[in-house]
């Protein structure tokens, strides 16, 4: 999920708000590359190895009660 400004942008479909998003992170490259480090950490927590076993083992737990 993205958390807007922090790991990324949400935007509307209509062309005007979407390029500001792309101007605002041209202008400010510290900025992107932020945002760029913030989505990588929420991924690898959500998306680890490791948390998705844990939550396969607590569903066949589940399944098996």
């Amino acid at each position: 999920m993205i958390d807007h400004g922090v790991t990324g942008f949400l935007s509307p479909v209509e062309d005007a708000p979407f390029a500001a998003h792309l101007e605002t992170l041209r202008a400010d490259p510290m900025r992107a590359h932020r945002m760029g480090a913030a989505a990588r950490e929420a991924a690898l927590a959500r998306f680890s190895a490791e948390r998705m076993v844990d939550e396969y083992l607590a569903l066949y737990a589940r399944a098996r009660s």
